[in-house]
């Protein structure tokens, strides 16, 4: 292996130690097969608020990536598709913005026919394919979208992993699911989260003066890349700020194995709080009362004068 090449690959295993890509994290867990337990879960508990805040922001810097590479390329083997913006709940924090912009935007079965047959065209098997929302169960046509991904996934792709993520609304809907069908149920009945508010823009900040932004987050390696009613995106998040920044970036074709889609990463993530590396601004904007930034200010006070029109997939 070349020695840069090896040196690469080093050097950016030390920085995703603390991520939800690392052997710490995800589905792999690696480490907790050959380390005890407590060990495994103390060196989580450390690397998370200390080794995280202290490397990204040094890794998302201009003059590091433009030598290590790009942070988080997208996963072409895993998709989350948006099937409705409709929800029951109206969380606080939520990354689709149906806190504060509800909506009844949903896709038509027939883009998900086009998605099925662009996929068995391009010869895509996915490993994984999520259905979100908004509130999936919601959407009046769910039983004959998982029925047409049912039909991909057994004449084309056996292995395909098909998961719909709900909040246990109209759990009668669940009963007439296939067994092979992933039903990931919440039961959340509260509007509270967690969540890193999706309007505190990384531009707005000093400490992200020398990003790249095009490194992005963990979400498109984690959960792949996401599809709406406009077109593909580098991840589901995207695809909720897009309709919000009204900028029509959608592809409106399956993208391509080795189409990194770098273009989306430098727009989107200068404006997705996801991107923000520093736990401390977070919490000392939330102490101020002030989850939504500058730039955020303006976008919201445009998009509610004059919403802006998407094409669609």
């Amino acid at each position: 292996m070349d020695i840069f090449k090896y040196l690469k690959r080093s050097i950016n295993f030390i920085f995703r130690l603390p991520t939800d890509c690392s052997v710490f994290y995800g589905k792999s867990r690696e480490f907790s097969r050959v380390l005890p337990a407590g060990l495994v879960r103390a060196l989580k508990e450390w690397l998370r608020p200390n080794w995280y805040a202290l490397t990204e922001p040094i890794r998302i810097r201009k003059n590091l990536t433009s030598f290590l590479g790009q942070e988080f390329p997208v996963s072409h083997k895993k998709i989350e598709i948006d099937i409705t913006y409709e929800c029951n709940l109206h969380c606080h924090f939520c990354d689709r913005f149906l806190d504060i912009y509800p909506s009844q935007e949903r896709m038509s079965v027939a883009q998900i026919d086009k998605f099925v047959e662009e996929s068995m065209r391009l010869g895509r098997r996915w490993e994984e394919i999520h259905l979100l929302g908004g509130e999936p169960m919601l959407h009046p046509q769910v039983l004959q979208i998982i029925a047409t991904l049912k039909k991909y996934k057994d004449a084309f792709s056996p292995s395909t992993q098909i998961s719909i993520f709900t909040n246990g609304c109209h759990n009668e809907k669940i009963k007439m699911f296939a067994p092979e069908i992933i039903v990931i149920n919440s039961q959340k009945e509260i509007v509270d989260s967690v969540h890193v508010p999706i309007t505190l823009a990384p531009i707005d900040f000093k400490e992200y003066d020398q990003a790249a932004f095009y490194n992005g987050c963990s979400v498109p390696v984690k959960c792949g890349m996401g599809l709406n009613m406009y077109g593909y995106y580098q991840c589901a998040t995207a695809g909720a700020l897009d309709r919000i920044l009204g900028l029509d970036l959608g592809k409106k074709q399956l993208p391509g194995t080795k189409d990194s889609l770098i273009e989306q990463y430098k727009t989107f993530c200068q404006y997705c709080g996801h991107f923000i590396r520093h736990p401390r601004l977070i919490r000392r904007q939330l102490d101020k009362k002030q989850a939504v930034s500058p730039s955020w200010k303006t976008i919201l006070k445009k998009y509610e004068s004059c919403r802006g029109l998407l094409s669609r997939y």
